[in-house]
């Protein structure tokens, strides 16, 4: 008989779990290793005839010093936790690790510019620079956030088992937490039980050891508050995450404050209401980029033009009424995706339909969709004319969905909160599920991002949006 089937189950989960942190960790490591390596490459040949002079270091001493420093920035990241992230959150994402990427490359290249100076008193040599440091920090932000964000989405998928939540409690929030793991594949998780919340702190113990679970989510629920104190406080062990599902926690984001109140944490909401000066920020950014996209992308739009009249009779726009800010309607643009007959066909196509509420959307091969419509859908290019909608000021790079004016009319109380807010071409409602998301799980995330709106999280939705039309999901 072997050790391992010696050992109690908890102690092979432990080692597993721990492995299998390791492994992550490592992988992580060697990613940043050779994006920073590459960084740092790039930098030398961008600044080389910039910085260059007599007393610039051999490249040989170049070379070395290199060979020291990027190493001593892997450090760096394992002190400011960047590779215990994977271990502590459920939903990773290689963008919300950028200020910590930051902040540990501008101490690196701090202690660089320190050296050079140090080094410039005893040999005359220059091994680093202002404009070297910009640009190093830079590339190797842009490169590390890559390679993590790579990493996450399809090599560690491939290598390592899938993680196991075990759910407390039978509510709405456990049924909110098991649709989102099964939605959202890219987080790793499988829901291998759903215990209420009547079980013992024995019996919860032992499902943990004889599931393997790495996870244990507490849910809100009707169990008293003391029971599920006593719970959470025994199901903690050292390689066991215990996460919890706050209550109300449909009202606030991450963008929350969480602050100490005596040795409570107490979570504080921002206000509604976007302030003048976030809204020319939000603005300007809108007009810098729309502008910017539309003149480079500019023959790509005239080519899908041109291929839109030759594959089917029509134009090669397509406008519709929608809802816009505070209940205006505009009209938004999208490139034609369907034969010219579309709509009196909808009808007779009723029974197809595939999402709820007043929308309509088969998930399938819609007939009405033309052979290069597929084909743009698929990709979202169909979207890319909205760009003017966004230098016009009718829509948003970031914003709530602009629904169709019939399907906007069904929203009522607090879901019209979500019209004070300029509609935008993504939103939270595309990064979470696309056309896979219930209409009124549309609703609540439009509400939650007029609600607690903030540039981080537009940025961090655009990002997010890459990644989700490069890997087609949600899109029909």
């Amino acid at each position: 008989m072997s050790v391992a089937t010696t050992r109690p189950q908890s102690v092979v989960t432990r080692v597993a779990s721990a492995r299998r942190t390791r492994g992550r960790a490592m992988l992580l490591a060697a990613g940043d290793l050779l994006a920073l390596a590459i960084g740092y490459g790039v930098m030398r040949l961008v600044t080389g005839t910039v910085v260059s002079s007599p007393t610039s270091a051999p490249m040989g001493v170049a070379l070395a010093l290199a060979i020291v420093a990027i190493p001593v920035f892997v450090a760096l990241f394992a002190v400011y936790g960047l590779y215990d992230t994977d271990q502590r959150r459920i939903a990773v994402t290689s963008f919300d690790e950028a200020t910590s990427v930051f902040h540990a490359l501008l101490v690196g290249s701090i202690g660089l510019l320190v050296l050079d100076q140090l080094l410039r008193r005893v040999s005359d040599w220059r091994v680093s620079s202002a404009v070297q440091a910009v640009v190093f920090v830079g590339v190797a932000l842009v490169l590390v956030i890559v390679a993590r964000g790579a990493l996450r989405s399809w090599v560690f998928p491939r290598i390592f088992r899938r993680r196991r939540a075990l759910v407390v409690g039978t509510g709405p929030d456990a049924e909110f937490f098991q649709r989102t793991v099964a939605a959202h594949p890219e987080f790793g998780f499988d829901v291998v039980a759903v215990l209420s919340e009547t079980h013992s702190s024995s019996e919860l113990q032992d499902a943990v050891a004889r599931l393997g679970a790495d996870r244990v989510v507490l849910s809100s629920s009707s169990t008293s508050h003391e029971e599920m104190l006593e719970l959470a406080r025994s199901v903690r062990q050292p390689h066991l995450q215990v996460s919890i599902i706050p209550r109300y926690h449909e009202l606030f984001t991450a963008n929350a404050t969480l602050e100490d109140l005596a040795g409570a944490p107490m979570v504080t909401l921002p206000g509604t209401s976007l302030r003048r000066s976030s809204w020319v920020v939000k603005r300007g950014f809108d007009i810098l980029v729309s502008g910017a996209l539309l003149i480079l992308l500019s023959p790509v739009l005239l080519g899908l033009a041109v291929a839109i009249r030759l594959d089917s009779p029509g134009p090669a726009l397509y406008r519709q009424a929608r809802r816009g800010r505070n209940g205006s309607t505009f009209t938004i643009l999208k490139f034609r995706t369907m034969f010219g007959d579309a709509e009196r066909r909808r009808d007779d196509l009723l029974h197809l339909n595939e999402v709820d509420g007043p929308l309509f959307k088969i998930k399938g091969r819609d007939p009405r969709v033309t052979r290069l419509g597929g084909v743009l859908r698929r990709w979202s290019l169909d979207e890319l004319p909205q760009l003017w909608n966004v230098l016009r000021g009718d829509m948003s790079l970031v914003g709530p969905r602009p629904f169709v004016v019939h399907e906007a009319d069904r929203i009522t109380g607090w879901g019209l909160r979500r019209l004070d807010t300029t509609p935008g071409i993504t939103g939270p409602w595309q990064v979470l599920g696309r056309n896979d998301l219930a209409f009124e799980e549309m609703v609540k995330l439009d509400y939650l991002y007029a609600t607690n709106w903030s540039l981080w999280w537009d940025l961090r939705i655009l990002y997010q949006t890459v990644l989700v039309v490069l890997q087609r999901k949600g899109a029909y």
